[in-house]
């Protein structure tokens, strides 16, 4: 048995089954019941007469060499039992002769027998007047080919059966929908072989002028390309039926086919059609009783008269995402059987026309022999309807992603032909029906994503006993799983298994038993302690087992599992220990979010057919197994945040096995990248983030022609801009921040036309690094396309689908976004932004910038521009964050900037400016921050009043939309600006809205928006709508001087938000609701900062487990308090595994005693900012609280903390200013110090202490003095010193007395003159050396040679000329050396040893 997920195109590969993360939802078999086409199949019999005369001598002779190439098996000898030598083969089974024959062979029916070969023996073209022809349905096994019967091409003797009436060479597979555009296809024999390949199609229907039946199910026809269609109207005139179904077909529909006017049967689901969906000629084929164009990329309008055709028994036009129409009334005498359309089919725009506004024409009901009925994602809401009550003669019922709401009807359970009920992702609620069990053929059964609640006992099942797909996932079900062995072991058994979120503490005892249980899904439970040995001994037959989001600690085998998976899924648990391979290869292994600390030694063998392999957040260190790089199909390696070390292997990057995403994000790899990338490179993605890499990017990253994102942010690479990858049309998302780059941005004097030209960029991030010079030209800015015009084709997401899948993995990035490093959890295409800032920028800003339309987020602060802000600038009618501080900016701000409706973060500060503060109610939100440091500037915010005004500078204001909900939230929910108002409100939250307007003061009159009859969606402030399901997914009531004495709980019923602020809203001491907020399942945004409320933080909170963000801040010398009490803070964090930011500040958290730190560091891992101040807490920080590696703000004030400061302090690559406190050097127990990339942070080392323990200092890109104290030869333990200095001071050379000192770098500016290094030929233990940006002016000097441990040198721009000495030859330790920017001549590669 094989099972192959697909994406919209077949292949003949064994596909990986990445695509069963989605939930399954049908099952239906690729020969549809009841088709119609079999009528055609009587063609046989219709045409064949009892025979008189005998099979001729050589016809015999052909069928019985025929037979022996079969093998031997029971199937055989039953199928060929009739055919004895002597007999008349006119008479044996499956043999027809007509009889005007004259004894020749005209039928050979050997399909669906379960025959077996080692191929096709040519014999069977000797039977020249065969008219019918079936193969199908059997296992040919020659060359690994399966079911459909031929090794290789098909054969070419077929077109010299001129004769055929009737040829069917399909493959026999079933397909199981899932949910989203995918579907899975399942079948008896193995599915990596499961097709024909037809080379020559034309050749192949060339001569058969009289076909009237075509099957090629699952035959590679992708060769032909869009010929197929104009081939088969020429070729075959008569035809009647066209099952190509699977056949990797393309291009449109043709209008030749208007010459088939026979056509009784169009098959042609499951490709990759394009065009027109229904060309008018088809409502024309007067025969036409089977249409069925499942799965393709058709578009366009739907004459509803196709559904009224009177001979039409079945339409299938599900998941055609670009279709529209409406569905006409249905008369009585209809004779559609099946119905099947799909979103968007977008009934709504055509039925406001026809007098069925929003509704689904009850005339559907009339349709009484209707066997199938399908609708997905269609613009209707509401309870089901009642018509379906009349539709009993329903095989299948499927509702999924349309807005029904309220309990399941009675009537389902009157259905009772049902087979396959799929009522997935609708909004029903309610208990699970007992009148399900009436339905005793059903097989399949699939309510899951939707408000069900109450339990469900397995005796239910009992009474289905055909049921063998079941999925209850993702409601508010709870599973009792029984004790009583006679119910476990009566119950059906399963193929497919959802249990995912059915508050499961253990592994249910009734798995025991269901030894055929191939799909089994546990995820997001609450299973415990270790996986049940009896998983891996009993479910032999498991393919397929997600058990993420658990609390898992132990696999039960290691390192290799008793099974063989396809796909495992074990993220977000707390296994450690080694990572489990599967035995065989699998497709998808996840074993992200756990504590694995190893990988088994040479596994490669284990890779051979891996698509993902996604290790990212453990404890895994050490090198990266070279084993990754015999892994031919992995298409996405993740192993972000661990603690590799070493250098990246050589043949990852050679990029030979066609890997399209590599992340090794947040690990300690070192070293420079190896410049070996392959031509025909396929990289897409690559994440290199936060390691130690040094050195130049790789030039030949050029051959990575379909590269889309490059993030070598926080390392140490020094290279000037690389206007290179501009080769790279398709690179949208580029970030060098925090390196060494320098040098200026953009085109240079000598590069004419787009030699940096960037047209697909929407995200540049430069900030942090060296570059200098005036800021690129406005010609280079105009370059960027995609900041300017949005290409609506484009995907709304960035992501990876992994090929022959439809499972799309979506990329991530960090950036500094409204003053906060943010990890975008998905790149949105309409997340647009530039940061230039923290570097050396001269000269004015350029007035291109404002032509960038759809940006976002610009920030070029801390540079040294100078000018004025442009006032192109409000032309960026998409800005949200803009920040220009600490420059030199000059003259008036801009007064068209207050047009700028969504802007929303603000900061001028530290510049020239001079005026009055625009004046209007988007620059009303902007504190005194936005503007203090500049002398001239005055009016609100500032208290510096204008004088000699006589008009206010008050700019109209338009109306605005949304507020601060921040970006960085949209695109962790997956829609953005450019998508969120487009869809009218869901019924249900447009009430619930309304209610809580009412019970809010709204002084300022915010919420004048807010009225009944008119679209939430659309029209009112601070909401933000998913443009599918019309649910209000952001609401944001931020800072809107709102008054309430209580938080209606109407606010509970908005059940799809996923982002909610009221911060800064006045609930004058209301005490903060018990009950409700749990309900907000998907909440990711929550801010209810500064809201005046009184009381316990509602413990419901514990349960959203998708928070990124929580803000519960606020004053505490406020009469009102907030405090967490019950549950401690300890259980309240502990499945709160995805916060990224916790704020706190104020709120009495002191019964959580002294493991509040524990707590952070066991359960926040991501966390990024913490906001603790004034919050009670006591005892030490314990030592753990060191692996929240991802935090870069940390406040804890104001509290009774005790103990020793940690033995860590990491404060490298912030943006600290001002004075450091000297009094840090002389902490006792301090071991490591990291200032670096601080450049405004200013300070002097200190005396320091004969006791002390530091063994690391860095302090270069910093503004410390280079004085150096005496007592510096105290620091007995330092091993590593970086530092920022000129080099001429005489105290530099106590440095030369450090006992352990084993690295050192010494960075200057390029005019700092003769410095004084000679002391540093007295450090002879030095194994790595860097001394940068200086002035020598002279050859490299001698002392260098005394260094022979030196295993790195980097002596980068520093001004030495003349030959590279041959002294270096002496250092045979050396490994890497960087002489980049100087004046030298000579080979010193040479002197280094291999």
């Amino acid at each position: 048995m094989a099972t192959v997920m697909a994406h919209h195109g077949p292949t003949q590969q064994a596909l990986s089954l990445l695509v069963l993360l989605l939930f399954l939802q049908i099952h239906l078999t690729i020969a549809v019941p009841g088709d119609p086409s079999s009528a055609v199949a009587a063609f046989t019999s219709n045409h064949t007469l009892p025979l008189s005369v005998r099979c001729l001598p050589d016809q015999e002779s052909a069928l019985l060499r025929l037979k022996r190439s079969f093998t031997t098996t029971n199937y055989s000898v039953s199928a060929f039992r009739s055919w004895r030598s002597s007999t008349d083969c006119c008479r044996w089974a499956g043999v027809q002769c007509s009889s005007d024959s004259g004894g020749r062979v005209t039928s050979l029916d050997l399909g669906d027998h379960g025959l077996e070969a080692g191929g096709l023996d040519p014999v069977l073209f000797h039977l020249t007047s065969l008219e019918y022809l079936n193969l199908a349905y059997n296992y040919f096994n020659g060359s690994q080919l399966p079911s459909s019967g031929f090794s290789g091409p098909v054969p070419t003797g077929i077109n010299k059966l001129t004769n055929l009436v009737s040829l069917d060479l399909s493959t026999s597979f079933d397909i199981i929908e899932v949910i989203g555009d995918g579907f899975l296809l399942h079948s008896d024999f193995p599915m990596d072989s499961i097709g024909l390949v037809e080379e020559n199609f034309g050749n192949l229907v060339h001569n058969l002028r009289d076909l009237r039946e075509l099957r090629l199910g699952s035959v590679d026809l992708s060769n032909i390309g869009s010929q197929w269609c104009h081939t088969i109207a020429m070729s075959c005139p008569k035809l009647q039926v066209l099952s190509l179904p699977w056949c990797e077909l393309s291009g449109p529909i043709c209008s030749s086919f208007s010459r088939l006017q026979s056509l009784a049967v169009i098959d042609l689901q499951l490709n990759d059609l394009s065009g027109l969906l229904l060309p008018d000629f088809l409502t024309n084929l007067s025969n036409l009783t089977v249409l069925q164009l499942r799965h393709n990329n058709l578009q366009g309008w739907i004459s509803p008269a196709i559904f009224q055709h009177k001979k039409l028994v079945t339409i299938d036009l599900y998941y055609n995402l670009d279709i529209s129409g409406y569905l006409p009334n249905f008369s009585n005498g209809s004779r559609l059987e099946n119905l099947d359309v799909v979103e968007p089919i977008s009934l709504k725009l055509g039925l406001a026309a026809t007098g069925f506004p929003g509704d689904l024409p009850s005339s559907i009901g009339n349709l009484k022999s209707l066997s199938a009925l399908e609708i997905s994602g269609t613009g209707i809401v509401g309870p089901m309807p009642s018509w379906v009550a009349n539709l009993t003669a329903l095989t299948t019922l499927r509702f999924d992603n349309y807005g029904l709401f309220g309990p399941l009807p009675s009537f389902i359970g009157n259905l009772t032909h049902l087979k396959e009920l799929v009522l997935c992702a609708c909004g029903l609620s309610g208990e699970i029906p007992s009148h399900l069990s009436n339905l005793t053929q059903l097989q399949i059964l699939l309510p899951y994503s939707n408000n069900f609640v109450g339990t469900i006992e397995l005796n239910f099942f009992r009474k289905l006993p055909n049921l063998n797909v079941l999925d209850l996932s993702h409601n508010n079900l709870t599973l009792l799983d029984g004790e009583d062995n006679s119910t476990l072991t009566s119950l059906p058994r399963f193929w497919t298994l959802g249990l995912a979120g059915c508050r499961m503490s253990k592994f249910p005892n009734f798995l025991r038993h269901q030894d055929q249980i191939n799909r089994l899904d546990l995820s997001d439970n609450e299973l415990h302690g270790a996986i049940p040995q009896w998983v891996w001994e009993n479910l032999n037959d498991l393919y397929a087992l997600y058990i993420g989001n658990n609390k898992l600690t132990s696999v039960g085998y290691a390192p290799f599992l008793p099974l063989q998976l396809d796909i495992l899924v074990l993220s977000n648990n707390i296994f450690e220990g080694a990572i489990p391979i599967p035995q065989g290869s699998a497709g998808v292994l996840d074993y992200s979010n756990n504590r694995f600390s190893s990988i088994p030694y040479n596994f490669s063998y284990h890779l051979r057919d891996v698509g993902l392999f996604d290790a990212s957040r453990n404890n895994l260190s050490g090198n990266i197994p070279l084993s990754f790089c015999s892994g031919t199909r992995i298409q996405l390696l993740y192993l972000s945040n661990n603690n590799f070390s070493g250098l990246i292997p050589s043949c990852l990057m050679e990029n030979v096995n066609g890997m399209q995403s590599l992340n090794l994000r947040e690990n300690g790899i070192h070293g420079e990248f190896r410049d070996n990338i392959k031509e025909g490179c396929s990289f897409e993605a690559l994440d290199f983030s936060g390691n130690w890499i040094e050195g130049k990017l790789p030039r030949s990253l050029v051959f990575c022609k379909n590269l889309e994102i490059l993030d070598v942010a926080n390392n140490r690479i020094m290279d000037t801009f690389p206007c290179w990858m501009s080769a790279h049309h398709r690179l949208a998302i580029l970030v060098l921040k925090s390196n060494k780059f320098f040098g200026q941005v953009g085109q240079s004097p000598h590069e004419e036309g787009n030699a940096c030209a960037f047209p697909s960029a929407i995200i540049i991030d430069l900030s942090s690094n060296n570059f200098s010079g005036p800021l690129p030209n406005g010609q280079w800015f105009r370059k960027l396309k995609s900041m300017i015009f949005r290409d609506l084709d484009t995907s709304s997401v960035m992501d990876h689908e992994l090929p022959d899948t439809q499972e799309a993995y979506k990329y991530t990035t960090t950036i500094t976004y409204k003053g906060h490093d943010t990890m975008f959890a998905q790149i949105l295409t309409t997340l647009v932004f530039i940061d230039l800032s923290n570097n050396a920028f001269s000269d004015g800003i350029p007035e291109a910038i404002g032509e960038l339309g759809l940006l976002h987020g610009l920030n070029i602060s801390h540079n040294s521009l100078i000018g004025t802000i442009p006032s192109q600038f409000s032309h960026l009618g998409q800005l949200e964050a803009l920040d220009l501080s600490s420059n030199q900016l000059s003259g008036m701000i801009p007064q068209e900037l207050a047009l700028l409706d969504f802007l929303t973060t603000l900061n001028l500060s530290n510049n020239k400016l001079v005026g009055s503060i625009p004046e209007s109610n988007q620059f009303s939100i902007f504190s005194n921050s936005s503007f203090i440091g500049n002398d001239g500037l005055c009016g609100p915010p500032l208290s510096k009043e204008c004088i000699n005004r006589t008009l206010p500078n008050v700019v109209p204001h338009h109306s605005k939309r949304s507020t601060d909900i921040m970006l960085f939230l949209f695109a962790g929910l997956g829609f953005g600006v450019g998508n969120i108002i487009t869809a009218p409100c869901f019924p249900a939250d447009a009430p619930a809205l309304l209610q809580l307007k009412n019970s809010f003061l709204d002084p300022n009159n915010h919420l004048t928006s807010w009225r009944a009859g008119t679209d939430c969606c659309r029209r009112w402030e601070a909401v933000s709508c998913d443009a599918a399901s019309r649910r209000v997914r952001a609401l944001d009531l931020g800072y809107r001087d709102l008054q309430s004495r209580r938080l209606h709980p109407s606010l509970f019923n908005l059940t799809a938000l996923t982002s909610l602020t009221l911060a800064s809203n006045n609930f004058m001491g209301a005490t903060l609701p018990s009950a409700g907020l749990e309900q907000l399942t998907e909440m990711v945004y929550l801010n209810f900062s500064y809201t005046n409320f009184f009381g316990q933080i509602p413990a419901g909170i514990a349960r959203l487990k998708n928070l990124v963000t929580l803000d519960f801040s606020s004053d505490v010398l406020s009469y009102n308090v907030v405090f967490l009490r019950e549950p401690s803070f300890e259980a309240f964090v502990s499945n709160l595994n995805s916060l990224t930011v916790l704020n706190l500040d104020g709120v009495d958290i002191s019964s959580g005693g002294e493991k509040w730190s524990i707590a952070l560091a066991k359960s926040t891992p991501k966390l990024q900012m913490l906001f603790l101040s004034q919050c009670g807490l006591s005892g030490t920080i314990h030592h753990s609280f060191s692996r929240l590696h991802s935090l870069v703000d940390l406040e804890l004030s104001g509290n009774g903390i005790t103990g020793k400061v940690p033995e860590w302090l990491d404060l490298s690559d912030d943006d600290f200013e001002g004075k450091f406190p000297a009094e840090i050097f002389q902490l006792q127990n301090l071991t490591v110090l990291s200032l670096s990339g601080n450049p405004r942070l200013s300070g002097h080392l200190v005396n320091f202490p004969v006791e002390n323990k530091l063994e690391m200092i860095f302090l270069e890109g910093t503004n410390f003095s280079d004085a150096v104290p005496v007592s510096i030869v105290n620091l007995k333990s330092l091993m590593y010193l970086a530092l920022t200095t000129e080099g001429t001071s005489k105290q530099l050379s106590l440095l030369g007395k450090l006992p352990s000192l084993d690295d050192l770098t010494l960075y200057g500016s390029s005019g700092l003159q003769n410095p004084q290094f000679s002391w540093i030929g007295d450090l002879r233990h030095l194994t790595r050396l860097e001394i940068a940006f200086y002035n020598f002016s002279e050859p490299i000097p001698s002392w260098i040679g005394n260094l022979t441990n030196l295993t790195d040198l980097g002596l980068t721009a520093c001004n030495f000329y003349g030959h590279v000495p041959s002294w270096i030859g002496n250092l045979t330790q050396l490994s890497y050396i960087d002489f980049s920017e100087n004046r030298l001549t000579g080979d010193f590669d040479r002197y280094i040893s291999p």
